[in-house]
């Protein structure tokens, strides 16, 4: 993995990354130490001291022109940080390729253990067709549009892995409900949505 800069107030600043299929994952994603607050370009965001869920959110700039790209992040529940550039031709960058960039990033680095927390549905329906197709000896369809992501899905999960998404409504649409988890989970939802912007 590439070494990350350190500037003189402690910070490390990130760089654009590339995020790609799961044997290129370690070198396109960069792991921001839990002990620092990293810097994005002028972005500050402070770290949490403790995640009671870890998150992944992912986001499109520029959607429907030349310019568009795609970014991704992930929050693990132990303090690692992820964050990662989607490349694509812009015209098939979407907000579910993105999401699932960074559930391949938690994939990755849980083992196929964790429960992730998304608000995307279609993601969350990727992960669970690819673990079906994973058990069963089967092959995402040609016309799936979504089919190296689901490859890239299948190659990380393992046959006993136990790793699932759980869906929340998002984090702009903040329920008045007095379930202080629910709230947690979109707090720590909209942080991971503030890094995938930054890139």
């Amino acid at each position: 993995m590439p070494h990350l800069p350190i500037l003189p107030d402690g910070h490390y600043r990130m760089h654009r990354l590339r995020a790609v299929a799961p044997r290129c994952l370690h070198s396109a994603l960069r792991v921001v130490p839990s002990h620092s607050a990293p810097t994005y370009g002028l972005h500050t965001i402070p770290l949490r001291a403790i995640r009671t869920h870890s998150v992944g959110d992912g986001s499109v700039t520029n959607q429907g022109n030349p310019a568009a790209h795609g970014t991704s992040s992930y929050l693990g529940r132990e303090g690692t940080t992820l964050v990662g550039s989607v490349h694509v031709h812009p015209d098939h960058i979407t907000p579910t390729r993105c999401e699932i960039h960074s559930l391949l990033a938690g994939l990755h680095h849980s083992g196929d253990v964790a429960l992730q927390i998304y608000d995307n549905t279609t993601a969350i329906g990727l992960v669970i067709l690819a673990r079906s197709l994973k058990r069963r000896g089967g092959q995402p369809r040609i016309r799936n549009i979504h089919k190296v992501e689901l490859r890239s899905l299948m190659a990380l999960l393992t046959p006993v892995g136990k790793f699932a998404s759980e869906w929340i409504c998002s984090h702009q649409n903040i329920a008045d409900t007095p379930d202080p988890v629910h709230h947690a989970k979109q707090a720590l939802l909209a942080e991971a949505d503030s890094l995938a912007t930054l890139l």
